[in-house]
């Protein structure tokens, strides 16, 4: 039997739970939804890279990796998505169920504090040569690029119009603090949406992605400082999504 629930954890950040035990494996993640713009396109499409790069308490992808290695080499990646006129960005999580732990330890809680970790107190690097290289092979795929580029002709001047991952003009002039500035925005305006799916029950899974929700608001970095965890690009720490907007990620 599967069961899907739909809450709201606070104003504007919502959880979907779908209760079922039908797989080994368990999903979470989170999206925030976005309004696509031309402008901000880029931006946003660059964030949920950058915060992937490292945490305050895991801060570079070895130890990253060591710590999913951990959850019975569980992954948690970044998404960027396009639905309409939203541009979704965020992470989605693949773990072992706790159902088929050897040992009957949770992986939930600690898959939920990661997830946590990743947004609120990243420690990053800079990615933005990464997205540009990401949006000019996108013509390496005859099929959707064509498919981009109709899209965008049809629609030049409205938000349909721009791609998920913005132009590249958009991603090469992106500098660090132009970034932080974005996610400060992003975590005090944008819609949040928690995904669950797995043997768990909606209150264990409501309980662990509030864990984090008291974290400090953060503050933009003072000229000179170095500070962990450091904003995307560089310098300062992150605030909890709880406190913020939301994203949907799904099932693979």
């Amino acid at each position: 039997m599967i069961e899907v629930t739909r809450t709201q954890l606070l104003p504007g950040v919502h959880l979907t739970a779908v209760q079922t035990q039908k797989f080994k494996s368990s999903v979470l993640g989170m999206q925030f939804l976005l309004p696509l713009a031309r402008e901000q396109a880029a931006l946003h499409a660059l964030l949920p890279m950058v915060l992937r790069r490292g945490t305050a308490e895991h801060p570079d992808m070895e130890s990253l990796s060591a710590v999913l290695d951990e959850l019975y080499g569980g992954s948690l990646e970044p998404t960027v998505r396009k639905k309409g006129e939203t541009q979704c960005v965020g992470f989605v999580g693949s773990f072992l169920d706790d159902a088929y732990t050897l040992d009957g330890s949770a992986v939930l809680e600690p898959s939920a504090a990661l997830l946590g970790e990743l947004v609120l107190r990243p420690y990053t690097r800079q990615e933005r040569e990464n997205l540009v290289t990401r949006i000019r092979a996108q013509v390496n795929d005859k099929r959707q690029y064509a498919q981009v580029r109709v899209v965008a002709e049809m629609c030049a001047g409205e938000p349909f119009g721009v791609d998920k991952l913005g132009d590249e003009a958009s991603a090469a002039a992106i500098t660090p603090q132009k970034l932080w500035d974005c996610y400060q925005q992003v975590l005090r305006t944008a819609p949040i949406e928690f995904y669950y799916c797995g043997s768990a029950p909606l209150e264990r899974v409501r309980a662990a992605v509030q864990a984090r929700r008291g974290a400090r608001p953060p503050r933009a970095p003072r000229e000179g400082e170095r500070s962990r965890p450091t904003p995307p690009g560089g310098g300062g720490a992150g605030r909890d999504p709880g406190q913020a907007g939301h994203g949907v990620p799904h099932r693979h």
